[in-house]
């Protein structure tokens, strides 16, 4: 089925299963990265040096090339001639700050005047109609979940021939569920960072072969499993308190909840969720990453690994 051809519901049962961030501009997640801490952290432009570094890998071992539409000794060019992006993927844990970091890291890449686009994998998630269909409604976030061969297809695609123009579905945290109108259209970039789940470890993989094939670099975010779980529960109780101010989404399943009600329903989510994808797909990708950065409870990088050599 063409997954951009699937009906959506509207059940909002299914959605406690993901709580991953609502990212700059959605009505929940505003001015989150700089509450984070991370935004202007000097390691986000090591993160950058070292994506500089793998485009002059990847591109013959010249230097590192200028803005979009420069042109060197090798590289899948498009049309116009330019090279195809580097594709840079971001994975780890629900949240342990996937969709910070690589704002972070596209923020420091455009102070060295690149262009820059930021995909989310939340956006390859079946419709919460199609998950109740296919029974998995209670897996949201899981491999199966996502449109793996739609996000490995997107992946090639742009390797292949760049990004410019391509359409991409838009998550809709408010709502919880893949939105059936707004989609982003990508402009011609010098990376492209992909970031979420379902990009490493087992079950991301898919008809036509494991998703981050086409990926030039891959970042696995790292940190304690207790750290992570406090973040997941402090943003649930957040969400779900500030949502007497934003009525009309998916956090009005929790009005009236009582402080105790919203930390057992967050952990509920943990354990019996997330923990479990965080055991059995998302942390046995890690040895698989080529660069792990490490963060502390603060949500400050605190290690980067391999360090770069000098």
């Amino acid at each position: 089925m063409n997954r951009l051809g699937v009906g959506r519901g509207s059940n909002p049962s299914i959605l406690l299963l993901d709580t991953g961030p609502a990212g700059s501009g959605e009505r929940l997640g505003v001015g989150r990265a700089n509450r984070m801490g991370i935004v202007d952290d000097p390691a986000l432009h090591t993160l950058a040096q070292r994506i500089a570094i793998a485009r002059d890998e990847r591109d013959g071992g010249g230097p590192s090339t200028g803005p979009a539409g420069s042109t060197g000794r090798s590289g899948t060019t498009d049309s116009t001639g330019a090279r195809s992006p580097i594709l840079v993927g971001i994975t780890g844990s629900v949240a342990v700050g996937k969709s910070t970091l690589a704002a972070g890291v596209a923020s420091a890449l455009r102070d060295d005047g690149r262009v820059v686009e930021v995909v989310s994998t939340d956006g390859f998630l079946w419709p919460n109609e199609e998950l109740n269909r296919l029974g998995i409604a209670m897996r949201k976030g899981f491999p199966e979940s996502y449109d793996r061969d739609g996000l490995a297809s997107l992946l090639r695609a742009i390797a292949a021939r760049g990004c410019g123009g391509m359409v991409i579905p838009i998550y809709d945290h408010f709502r919880y569920d893949v939105s059936p109108t707004e989609r982003h259209v990508l402009t011609r970039a010098d990376v492209v960072v992909i970031e979420g789940l379902c990009l490493l470890g087992p079950g991301a993989d898919c008809t036509i072969g494991p998703i981050a094939e086409p990926l030039d670099l891959t970042i696995y975010v790292d940190a304690d499993a207790a750290n992570i779980e406090a973040w997941h529960r402090a943003r649930f109780v957040a969400n779900a308190r500030r949502a007497a101010a934003e009525p009309g989404g998916f956090w009005d399943l929790f009005s009236g909840y009582d402080d105790a009600s919203l930390d057992a329903a967050a952990a509920y989510t943990w354990d019996e969720i997330n923990a479990e994808n965080l055991r059995s797909h998302v942390l046995p990708g890690r040895g698989d990453a080529e660069i792990v950065v490490t963060k502390a409870a603060d949500h400050s990088i605190v290690g980067i690994h391999p360090e770069l050599e000098r």
